[in-house]
């Protein structure tokens, strides 16, 4: 992959099996990230001193990595709480590198597939989410949006699209599907 920022996946759109990511950088918490994903959201975290606070959770995952987490949710949750958080392999957006899971570091996690990232109830949360459409990021599955993009809200799952993309979907307040749809339509 090449500087697609916009690639749409899901579960109508998996990727191709033999799908690269970008070149992938080994960063903060063992977490792998697309090189510009990366950089950007170190930026973030400097920028609203949130370095301590916030941690990485999920990176970039490989097919075989998303299989054994999509199997082993299904053991331990079941598979009504599975079809709402875990995607498929080929079908989850963390095989690009592109997408990041975040924690506050005083989280008290149970598990880290839906990891705790509360705005009602950190400042530093609501700084990052005031500050991401500058440094390219959107909330990936946001409230209210599940019938879209097929999962549920998830409050610590973010996206790399690029800061132009995400202005423009924070604006106009849409999912990944709604943008990549309009653009297909010509829409900008």
């Amino acid at each position: 992959m090449k500087n697609n920022y916009l690639i749409l996946v899901n579960q109508e759109q998996p990727l191709p099996r033999f799908f690269q990511p970008g070149q992938l950088i080994l960063g903060r918490d063992n977490v792998y990230l697309e090189e510009q994903t990366h950089l950007k959201l170190m930026a973030l975290l400097n920028e609203i001193d949130g370095q301590q606070s916030i941690r990485l959770v999920n990176g970039f995952r490989s097919i075989e990595e998303q299989q054994l987490l999509y199997d082993t949710s299904v053991k331990e949750f079941g598979m009504t709480y599975t079809k709402k958080y875990v995607a498929k392999p080929l079908c989850s957006e963390h095989h690009t590198g592109l997408a990041v899971d975040l924690t506050t570091s005083l989280a008290n996690e149970t598990h880290l597939i839906s990891p705790e990232f509360d705005w009602q109830k950190n400042k530093l949360v609501q700084l990052f989410l005031t500050k991401m459409s500058d440094f390219g990021f959107i909330q990936r599955y946001p409230e209210g949006k599940e019938h879209l993009t097929g999962i549920s809200y998830e409050p610590w799952h973010f996206r790399y699209v690029g800061r132009q993309h995400s202005k423009k979907m924070q604006a106009l307040d849409l999912c990944l599907e709604e943008y990549v749809l309009q653009l297909g339509a010509g829409v900008q």
